[in-house]
């Protein structure tokens, strides 16, 4: 007998830390980051967010803040989708 198929899978990550984070500026693409961590101020979330900021014309820059949750929005993955042999 074989086994099942989700047997042999990967389980999905309970919680996703990569998001993307929107621009104040509605004219600039959104930006990768990774969450640190989560806090809540009263009703109101925020998160510590790593980033690279980039202008083209000095080296990227490490960026740490804390951002508020609307400007953020997970970028959801999937282990088992991934090419075995890369």
């Amino acid at each position: 007998m074989g086994s099942r198929h989700k047997d042999c899978e990967w389980p999905r990550p309970r919680h996703t830390r990569r998001v993307w984070i929107r621009n104040e500026s509605k004219l600039l693409p959104p930006i990768q980051g990774f969450v640190l961590e989560w806090r809540r101020h009263s009703y109101r979330w925020s998160a510590l967010v790593l980033y690279v900021r980039e202008d083209g014309v000095s080296p990227p820059k490490y960026v740490q803040e804390w951002l508020p949750a609307e400007r953020l929005w997970p970028v959801t993955s999937n282990p088992n989708l991934l090419d075995p042999f890369f």
